[in-house]
């Protein structure tokens, strides 16, 4: 599994890459991706006669074969298959219907397969043009070569089948339990949020995966001493804050796991120099540089345009309430009408004022659909009663707790992503808060 997760943080990086680089030679065409892939094959193939030089392809299949019957005798492992099949499925049988991807992700890769490049599209909705790439820079090759969009959920599909491995490897660098860790690998992958957009074009949980690689890879390198770990975790970072402007923050995340790992890249100066550029093509960089020159702001969207609350204190209370209201809501609520009769008279009170500023606050729908899932009521009770539990259970000795270090590193990733949230409450006010 981390060989496979290597291998998909790698291809999407030179996809990313690459399409930039295409673009500004202008052959974002079937010429260009025919040399990329050619090139992509090569490094394959050096990889993979490495990689399997000391185990034999078929002595390696033969133990995969036995560890999956081993595995999905239990219920849950068995639960996440079920559901895994059921993602490619609704995938393989339904046309996609994503709005967003709809509405201006896959215009936009057909606007520069016809020019040939990335360029500015002339249109109302700015869309089309400021929103990060990432997911788009993995479709355009498909579009290109099936003339279709019905294969795309294979991206999400294939980062669905990586999370559980990596919830269990960043849960146990972080200091959870093993038995602990295998339970909450099968269950959080199956939050409303990652099994919906599993067969879809959404690009929230496609971002996951490359944020726990970026961690996982980060802390592994600073035991196993070795560049190439650490390199993956680069790319991990970069990639994403590529695929979206609100995944920015989370970089925090990678930094924290990787400060004591940064003396690695002197072991081999020009792989990391080339390995750094790699990854700030395939980052958010180039998109907030060509927003930061068109339109004066690095995320695109000016002031008044860019769905930020009326203050920091307002925006936090806010996306607090909209979001445990989506993460506790039921799969189908009968009283959608009734309720948002209510917030809308909410909204005109002197109270409700402050959060007009928001897209819709607080709005919810007849049904969870893919637009609107959060991780849904069973998970986030299940959540709830884990945190209720491990804080009775937690050690009550002083001693214990003196032996801790203050500020070590799996308590900083511990606790910085409770200073993000805070962060991304504060400044964003969009309805689709719960899923980000």
């Amino acid at each position: 599994m981390l060989n496979f997760v290597r291998a998909w943080i790698v291809l999407s990086a030179a996809l990313c890459a690459g399409g930039w680089t295409l673009s500004a030679i202008h052959r974002l065409d079937g010429i260009g991706y025919g040399v990329l892939i050619a090139l992509l094959l090569l490094v394959v193939t050096r990889w993979a006669r490495h990689a399997f030089r000391t185990v034999p392809i078929r002595n390696r299949f033969v133990r995969a074969k036995a560890r999956f019957k081993r595995r999905f005798r239990r219920a849950l492992p068995l639960s996440f298959f079920i559901l895994a099949c059921a993602v490619v499925l609704g995938g393989l049988l339904y046309p996609p219907n994503q709005a967003d991807a709809l509405q201006y992700r896959t215009p936009r890769v057909m606007y520069w397969l016809a020019a040939g490049q990335w360029h500015w599209i002339h249109a109302s909705d700015l869309r089309l043009n400021v929103i990060s790439c990432g997911f788009e820079w993995l479709t355009a090759p498909l579009l290109l070569l099936t003339r279709t969009d019905r294969w795309f959920f294979l991206i999400n599909g294939v980062s669905y089948l990586m999370l559980p491995g990596l919830f269990f490897g960043v849960f146990r660098m972080l200091g959870v339990r093993s038995r602990v860790a295998w339970t909450w690998m099968w269950i959080l992958p199956s939050g409303w949020v990652y099994a919906m957009q599993g067969g879809g074009l959404s690009n929230d949980h496609f971002s996951t995966v490359y944020i726990l690689a970026a961690v996982y890879f980060a802390l592994r390198a600073r035991e196993s001493k070795k560049p190439g770990d650490f390199w993956i975790s680069m790319l991990g970072c970069a990639l994403v804050t590529g695929t979206k402007q609100t995944n920015v923050p989370l970089a925090l995340l990678w930094f924290i796991a990787a400060w004591p790992g940064f003396r690695l890249l002197v072991v081999r100066p020009l792989a990391s120099l080339g390995v750094g550029l790699l990854a700030a093509l395939a980052s958010g960089l180039p998109i907030a540089y060509v927003d930061l020159t068109r339109t004066g702001a690095w995320t695109g969207w000016v002031k008044g345009t860019d769905l930020q609350p009326e203050s920091p204190l307002w925006g936090i209370v806010g996306n607090t309430y909209t979001v445990l209201l989506h993460y506790f809501l039921p799969p189908f609520f009968a009283l959608n009408a009734q309720y948002n009769e209510l917030r809308h008279k909410f909204l005109q009170t002197p109270l409700g004022s402050h959060f007009t500023s928001f897209e819709q606050f607080g709005s919810v729908t007849r049904a969870v659909g893919e637009q609107t899932a959060a991780l849904g009521l069973s998970v986030s009770l299940l959540v709830m009663i884990s945190i209720i539990a491990a804080w009775k259970l937690r050690p009550r000795s002083p001693r214990l707790e003196n032996r801790r270090p203050r500020f070590s590193t799996p308590r900083l990733l511990r606790m910085a992503p409770w200073f993000l949230l805070l962060l991304f409450m504060a400044k964003v006010g969009s309805w689709n808060a719960p899923r980000y």
